[in-house]
């Protein structure tokens, strides 16, 4: 599972933003925090809620690296290249959280937690079109704000660290359109 979760993730940085995968690695997942859960003709692994919220916080610290190394967007192209690769990991993240189950516990909470990252996943692809359409981006960008907020608080609730935290693209970039993941 967690090579899994490397191979999507390694794959989706590659593309935004390849010197920052170099250096970012992930953490093993014990079999002893696994259980076996019959659903119908398949057989799924649940992780306890410990284990889960131990690799979703990998997962999202990797994102949030990958995130804080973007330049800072800014108004045109460039803003745009940037919310796109921002968009790209956010995307990669949220597909690596979903890979991981269900745990054995708290699955209306993280539920929640999923629900509010794809309305971030939303929200950058509405900032994208604006950026791309040479708009204004305030309104994109107070919704992806909005988004990320919600998200970062019911990661929270659910018990994640680093899920909760934020980052912003920091790079090089020059211009005031940001976005916390």
């Amino acid at each position: 599972m967690a090579g899994t979760r490397k191979a999507l993730l390694a794959g989706l940085f590659a593309l935004s933003v390849s010197a920052v995968v170099a250096g970012c690695g992930g953490g093993g997942s014990s079999t002893s925090s696994l259980s076996t859960v019959s659903s119908g003709s398949s057989t799924q692994s649940a992780l306890s809620k410990d284990a889960f919220i131990k690799q979703a916080d990998a997962i999202c610290a990797e994102a949030s690296s990958a995130v804080k190394a973007l330049p800072v967007a800014s108004a045109g192209a460039s803003g745009n290249v940037t919310v796109s690769q921002q968009l790209a990991i956010v995307q990669g993240q949220l597909q690596s959280l979903k890979s991981l189950g269900e745990p054995d516990s708290g699955g209306p909470q993280l539920n929640r937690y999923l629900t509010a990252l794809e309305d971030e996943v939303s929200a950058l692809q509405q900032q994208s079109q604006v950026l791309k359409a040479g708009g204004d981006s305030t309104a994109a960008q107070s919704q992806v704000d909005s988004a990320t907020s919600s998200a970062q608080n019911a990661a929270s609730a659910f018990g994640m660290k680093a899920c909760a935290g934020s980052s912003t693209p920091s790079g090089a970039g020059t211009g005031t359109t940001r976005s916390p993941t």
